[in-house]
Formats: C-alpha cells, structure tokens, sequence
C-alpha cells in the first residue's frame, strides 16, 4: 500500500548526516519521473537534489521498502556549509520526495487518489504506528551500512511514537499532516534526542502520485509553522511548475 509504504521509509531517515561539496542556491531541478520528467521545486536555502552525493542516495535508497523510489533530498545549505568548514552540525531541516513504482509508472485515477486522501485523513496514526517495526528494519540496515563505511559500529538510529497533530492542507489533488516525534541516534561523537517534525504531504502530479516530507527539530511553534508553510509553498509551486496548462487549483485549509 502507498501510504504504509511511503510512511516506513519517511521514518527510516530521520537523520542522516552527510558531507557535501559548498553549493549555491536553486529554484528549480529536472529529475527523471515516470516516462518522462518532472520540475521540482527547490526551496531558497535548500540544495539541489544533483547536489546530494551518490553515497547518500544508495545509503537512503537502501533503507526503503523495494516499491519505493528515492526521487530527490534536498539538504539545508546551513548545514552543507558548516560541513565544509570542518564544524559538527546536525542536519535540522531538509525535504524527501519519493515515489511508489508501480503508480509512477501507470498513475491514479481522481477516485483513487480521494480514496488515498480518505485514508490519509482517517488512518494516519494507526499507519504509523504499523509502519515502525518496518521502519525500524530500515534504520537498522542504513545505520550499519553508514557505519561498515564509517568503521564507526556504534552508530544506530531510533524514533519514538509519533504524535500526529492532524491534516493541515487539502486540495483536490493533495493533502498534508503533521507529526511530531522523538529521534535518537548514537555514533563514536556521542547520544543525542531531540524532537522532530514532519510535514507529510501526499500530491498527484501529472497523473501520478508523490510523496513529500519535510522535515524540522521541533525546538518552538515556529518550527510548526515553518514545516507547514514549506508544505504549501511546495506544493503551489511543483503545480504550478508542471500544469499543463499552467493553471493552479488553489489548496485550501
């Protein structure tokens, strides 16, 4: 199923700290999608998915069920360059959009994306909370995977119970909600915990359907109302940037 799907790899990558290259700012990134291609937005401040480094593609790829896609992580450019000039950072905001193979592939209809919806807004919760034995799978395999490269075997990767806030945007073709969980990981650089959120967001786009989350710490309401804005700016703009016909079905709240 999309939805336990799309949750068990959401959760596998809760954090995944990474170096990269120093970047500049993009709008926009072609990514193959489908048969084709899609344009997908890329938030001021956030990298471009060519930017995220192969390692950290197979490493995130790895942990995903096998119907699953990676299409695009966008990483905080922050982030990115505190790693450059040699600092220790944790990775605090960034976006992973995905894809179930078999729908990209021959797409959903309007009734079976409202059916999607129905069962977005009404089994959330219980999806998560089947999903995280799956997840926990996942995270296991990228921590190991991260740390046979690392040398470092103490590395692990946990999430807490998620507290689902409920859906906060709807459209004909999307709806989002937001969670909020506790994640913990360990490496040789110590234990860490911290809150997160995740603004989850379920979009048809050219006929198919996608997955995006965003994900913030949670450290004050302000990190609630960033995580839901980013939703909604993002998906106004990938509609935008792919309608055929260039016009945009507003959202509603």
């Amino acid at each position: 199923m999309l939805l336990r799907n799309f949750l068990a790899a959401a959760l596998a990558f809760c954090t995944c700290g990474l170096v990269m290259p120093a970047i500049a700012a993009d709008w926009r990134a072609v990514v193959p999608f489908a048969r084709g291609t899609l344009l997908l937005p890329v938030p001021e401040g956030f990298a471009g998915p060519s930017e995220t480094p192969p390692l950290a593609r197979d490493l995130i790829q790895k942990g995903m069920p096998s119907g699953l896609r990676l299409i695009a992580m966008l990483i905080d450019q922050q982030y990115v360059s505190r790693k450059v000039a040699g600092q220790q950072t944790h990775l605090s905001r960034y976006f992973l959009v995905q894809a179930e193979r078999r729908t990209e592939m021959w797409g959903m209809t309007t009734a079976e994306f409202e059916a999607v919806k129905a069962g977005f807004r009404t089994q959330f919760a219980a999806d998560m909370h089947g999903a995280a034995s799956q997840a926990q799978a996942g995270m296991a395999r990228a921590a190991k995977a991260l740390g046979d490269l690392t040398g470092d075997s103490s590395m692990r990767i946990k999430t807490g119970p998620e507290n689902v806030q409920g859906v906060f945007e709807e459209g004909p073709d999307s709806i989002a909600m937001l969670s909020i969980s506790t994640v913990s990981d360990a490496s040789k650089e110590g234990e860490r915990e911290f809150a997160q959120i995740a603004a989850t967001a379920f979009l048809r786009v050219q006929g198919k359907p996608l997955g995006v989350a965003v994900y913030s710490d949670y450290n004050s309401p302000a990190d609630i109302e960033w995580a839901k804005q980013a939703v909604r700016d993002w998906l106004t703009k990938i509609a935008a940037l792919n309608a055929p016909t260039g016009v945009i079905t507003p959202a509603k709240n």
